[in-house]
């Protein structure tokens, strides 16, 4: 607000001497174009006769919130109020798109990171099981066992076909999950790829979602335990692939 304030004082002197220049101008005393007409409405208005059913006027009744103001001071200053009252509301008016040129330019000048910034999703989701993830000359290439990940209807249903569940009956947590074919597919995957595993310290509203590496997930992978999980990668694993690419590697919650 105070860059605003500065910006406007520095234009209000051109802007005042602009409104000075025209005849009839702030400083002058000839009457600008209506303004006498403006005294008028305004002296009928307060002799009790009433816009638009006493007296004709051509403009809209906001008009009258400027009119009326400069008519309470004593008479023959209309002229000179009316300008300086136009005056100031120029001098408002600069102050306000200052307040809006300041408040874009620095919502542009905001470092990246502090904007909200939706991302489209890198890739189609899938779901299985790591069979392996093993480095290979820059990047690592894992071995995936697809999964159907069924909820509602087509769980239940499949579920009661599988005899997991009676015909009818819902599974528990409204999910369940079909590895009929154990077909391992392979996916490459970039070093710096998105993955996120279950721990007890992690995001509670991601179920412990905890951010790490591709190398600490192929640790998990063979065994190893660079961190401690909440669930065991059994549980199974959302990916997003783009081509032949795995992008991201999400741990699936299981209650």
């Amino acid at each position: 607000m105070r860059l605003a304030a500065r910006v406007t004082a520095l234009a209000a002197p051109v802007f005042l001497l602009a409104c000075a220049v025209p005849d009839g101008g702030l400083f002058r005393a000839e009457r600008y174009r209506d303004v006498h007409l403006y005294g008028i409405y305004a002296d009928q208005f307060f002799r009790g006769e009433l816009p638009y059913r006493d007296v004709f006027v051509e403009y809209p009744p906001g008009a009258f919130a400027v009119f009326l103001p400069p008519a309470v001071l004593p008479g023959g200053a209309y002229n000179f109020a009316f300008k300086t009252l136009m005056a100031l509301c120029g001098i408002a008016a600069l102050f306000a798109v200052a307040v809006a040129a300041v408040f874009a330019t620095l919502y542009v000048a905001r470092a990246p990171e502090e904007r909200v910034v939706v991302q489209k999703p890198c890739g189609e989701r899938i779901f299985g099981h790591i069979a392996s993830l093993a480095q290979r000359t820059g990047r690592y290439e894992m071995r995936f066992d697809p999964a159907w990940f069924t909820t509602g209807v087509t769980a239940n249903t499949a579920a009661a076909e599988d005899g997991v569940v009676e015909p009818g009956e819902p599974v528990p947590n409204d999910n369940y999950r079909i590895d009929e074919g154990h077909r391992l597919l392979t996916y490459l995957v970039s070093p710096t790829a998105h993955v996120t595993v279950l721990t007890r310290n992690g995001d509670p509203a991601g179920f412990g979602a905890t951010p790490i590496s591709v190398s600490e997930l192929a640790q998990l992978v063979r065994g190893e335990k660079p961190v401690e999980l909440f669930e065991p990668l059994d549980t199974g694993m959302w990916l997003r692939v783009r081509n032949d690419t795995a992008c991201a590697i999400d741990q699936q919650y299981q209650p």
